[in-house]
């Protein structure tokens, strides 16, 4: 009990510290009003009205008079309690920005750190990729030139004459001089005669051979030397770990003929016409 009396007793004298000004302002208002009662109780009130109008300013300007002062005084202390709530929001206001600033940085930093992360792990996929990736030694030539009978039938198949068609075959190697590769796959450029072939896996110093062979009027000219020949060739492969790549090889046959002897000679050539270059996406 008398620890609840005291802590009464204590809330008691902070709120008439708190509320100590309003308190005398009414005392004494109070206790002008008890003065003016008495004024009038012992018969100082006048009957004349110009009289008791003086008497009335003269009662009741004092009072007013202080409660306009008292007025101005507490709106000063308003005014500067929200001054010092002003002040107060904007060291936390302050506080916040120097915390949204220190947030900012962090993130800053983070994101730095994560680029620099993602910069070494793309260096570090790029030399693995580097260390695995296949290279290719072409060689280009011509094996085999000559002429064959072929059969001239009638309506019904039956064989009637034979005449002489040349044919001219080449050879395309492909050695691995680098790491394995997969899903090799050839293919003869769109306007010139079909050629497709594919190969699943090609290892180190291994080779892969492709064949293939003109004739007709074709064979003719270029073994007449009226007539060069190219083929174009796209080649696609992957490394071991699924990155592809793409380049392009062309095989000639250059002509020239011996001015002493009339004699054609053919000459295969190979160009690489563009290095191996990564694509964007793996099949």
């Amino acid at each position: 009990m008398n620890f609840k009396k005291m802590l009464k007793n204590d809330e008691i004298g902070k709120w008439f510290k708190k509320n100590v000004g309003s308190c005398l302002s009414w005392a004494i208002t109070f206790a002008w009003l008890i003065f003016i009662y008495f004024k009038i109780h012992n018969g100082i009130l006048p009957t004349n009205l110009n009289e008791f109008g003086d008497f009335i300013a003269g009662a009741f300007a004092p009072l007013a008079f202080f409660w306009l002062v008292r007025g101005f005084y507490q709106q000063g202390k308003g005014l500067e309690q929200n001054s010092e709530a002003l002040n107060m929001q904007a060291i936390e206001l302050k506080k916040t920005t120097e915390a949204l600033e220190l947030q900012v940085q962090e993130m800053k930093a983070s994101v730095e750190q994560q680029s620099r992360l993602a910069r070494v792990y793309e260096e570090e996929l790029q030399q693995k990729h580097f260390q695995v990736q296949p290279y290719f030694e072409y060689s280009f030539r011509l094996t085999d030139n000559f002429l064959h009978d072929e059969p001239i039938c009638d309506d019904d198949g039956n064989i009637i004459d034979h005449y002489e068609d040349r044919v001219i075959k080449f050879t395309l190697n492909i050695k691995n001089i680098g790491g394995t590769s997969r899903n090799l796959f050839i293919k003869h450029r769109k306007d010139q005669p079909y050629l497709q072939q594919t190969q699943y896996k090609l290892e180190h110093a291994e080779i892969m051979t492709i064949l293939f062979d003109v004739d007709g009027q074709m064979a003719q000219e270029l073994n007449d030397g009226i007539e060069d020949f190219t083929r174009t060739f796209r080649i696609r492969y992957q490394d071991i770990y699924g990155k592809q790549y793409e380049s392009y090889i062309a095989c000639d046959v250059i002509t020239y003929i011996d001015e002493e002897t009339g004699q054609v000679y053919l000459q295969p050539n190979l160009k690489i016409l563009s290095q191996s270059q990564a694509l964007n996406h793996t099949v």
